[in-house]
């Protein structure tokens, strides 16, 4: 049996048949002596995209409430509008697509350069996208010595905040929570988890959201202005840590369903529209296929033949925002 021995001789570069240069190195027949040169197999480096949205927040929810007939108390809530929404997915090759083509990136706004036209997504955009109210002070109207009956109660060890994984286990375990407290745990759960979602293992839910929710404060509180900032920090600063390891957090969702809303023709294999109303994310049937980064730069995305048009997201503007 002939022994192949590789001897790494240096690196070298020289053209291959397509005229590319190559990475080579060489190795030695030991019975003949003999050498040869053979490109070197060099990994790609895999990028590494992820999203931590709870799409199931609704059903959860309703299966909590239902226990004690209060499933109409999220209904009359500031969000109970959206328990009509249809199964969503995350389409995360999407949202990569779409942060491929980010030209600039804003204090305010999101700017995308696709198909030679500039597009924006600001607060105004999210707000039109996802219905949430916003304006007036995002400060926390309560004493920051207050105490929090929930993380006393179910949480004694925490002083200003919970871990994200420990309240989610808390909230799905049975029997922990009490009658009284289903709904408020019910509000903080679906504002955690889908709105302002995070990795569970490495984030906490702030003792103010505990106090916003039980104080009552979070019927008038500016939610959208606080998702909206936080969806653009998340992007920003995990672009500028590692562009192939991205985690998206916070509400990408509202980017997705924007850019669909900004295109003449969606692939129906992606999404199919239902509707035409306000909020836009009502007007779309998510699909569960599984998508490709280069499937869509040759359809959606292609530069010619698929002109997205940046839409007028302004009916019932006047109302997302409060006085």
């Amino acid at each position: 049996m002939i022994r192949i021995q590789r001897m790494l001789m240096g690196f070298g570069e020289r053209k291959g048949m397509n005229g590319l240069s190559k990475k080579w190195t060489r190795f030695v027949n030991n019975k003949t002596k003999k050498a040869t040169q053979v490109p070197l197999k060099i990994k790609k480096k895999q990028s590494r995209w992820c999203s931590y949205v709870n799409v199931n927040v609704f059903v959860d929810i309703t299966k909590l409430l239902e226990k004690i007939g209060s499933v109409h108390l999220f209904k009359e809530s500031p969000f109970g509008y959206l328990l009509g929404l249809s199964q969503l997915k995350v389409q995360l090759q999407i949202i990569r697509s779409l942060v491929h083509h980010l030209s600039n990136n804003q204090d305010d706004m999101f700017v995308f350069d696709i198909n030679g036209k500039e597009m924006h997504f600001g607060l105004r955009e999210f707000l039109v996208i996802t219905g949430f109210k916003c304006g007036g002070c995002m400060v926390f109207d309560h004493d920051q010595n207050s105490t929090s009956k929930l993380l006393s109660r179910y949480f004694p060890n925490a002083i200003d905040k919970v871990l994200k994984a420990d309240f989610i286990r808390a909230f799905k375990e049975d029997g922990l929570i009490q009658e009284e407290d289903f709904f408020n745990m019910s509000m903080i759960y679906f504002i955690s988890t889908f709105i302002l979602s995070s990795p569970p293992q490495l984030s906490h839910i702030p003792k103010d959201h505990f106090l916003c929710v039980e104080s009552g404060q979070y019927i008038t509180y500016p939610w959208g202005n606080l998702f909206f900032f936080n969806l653009r920090h998340s992007i920003s600063s995990q672009m500028a840590k590692d562009p192939d390891y991205v985690k998206f957090e916070g509400f990408p969702l509202a980017l997705q369903i924007w850019f669909y809303e900004c295109c003449n023709k969606v692939d129906g294999s992606i999404a199919i529209r239902k509707s035409n109303r306000t909020p836009r994310i009502f007007n779309w049937d998510i699909s569960k296929n599984k998508i490709y980064f280069d499937h869509l730069q040759k359809g959606m995305f292609r530069k010619y033949g698929n002109q997205v048009i940046e839409v007028l997201l302004s009916l019932l503007i006047n109302f997302l925002f409060y006085e």
